[in-house]
């Protein structure tokens, strides 16, 4: 059975749950306390040297950074990937875009609004607004898209869940996207579905 490392608050090893959900495919749940240093213990490092998660295992494979998990699940499966190159490509596309820009963001704000006051200390107000101004700045671009297109590639994939993992801690930074209509008819669609709301 696969084995996947995860953190409840990470986003990216949420997107692997879901997928994993959206997929039917049975897998092992360690959580691994990465606020108490888990992820930096030997036996961890080992499977991923950033120790980040998630990291997914399956027999000599043990596979990190979690649009390749998502990629390697669906391709394994035959599901969630358009059969062309081109709607492939798009796939590959958007994962490439939420790793780079859409997710960046989010890390020094969880920082700021999640970790800081776990440790009583004030958050950084400058760096909240700046953050979240260039959230939303990237939220508009995929209003922009998803006002054209019902699904990020054409048809629902794995380009969609790991595009609407990095909006499931909104609430907790406290970013509103309300006023996205096409954003939201799409995350909501999403969110709808039962593999979401069982990795919830």
């Amino acid at each position: 059975m696969l084995k996947l490392y995860n953190w409840k608050l990470s986003p990216n090893a949420f997107k692997v749950r879901v997928v994993l959900n959206e997929l039917n495919v049975p897998f092992e749940l360690e959580e691994i306390e990465i606020l108490q240093g888990a992820g930096q213990k030997t036996d961890f490092l080992s499977l991923n040297p950033n120790g980040k998660v998630p990291v997914l295992e399956e027999d000599a494979l043990a596979l990190w950074e979690s649009n390749a998990i998502v990629l390697y699940l669906a391709r394994k499966a035959s599901q969630l990937l358009p059969s062309d190159p081109a709607g492939q490509a798009l796939v590959d596309q958007w994962l490439f875009w939420q790793a780079a820009h859409y997710y960046q963001p989010i890390i020094p704000l969880a920082m700021e609004k999640m970790i800081k006051p776990m440790f009583q200390q004030a958050p950084d107000e400058e760096i909240v607004l700046t953050q979240s101004r260039e959230f939303l700045r990237l939220s508009n671009l995929l209003e922009n898209h998803l006002a054209q297109y019902e699904y990020l590639a054409g048809e629902l994939s794995v380009a969609d869940f790991g595009v609407a993992s990095t909006l499931y801690p909104r609430v907790q930074l406290g970013l509103d996207v309300s006023g996205f209509k096409f954003l939201n008819e799409w995350l909501s669609k999403l969110e709808a579905r039962d593999s979401w709301q069982k990795a919830l």
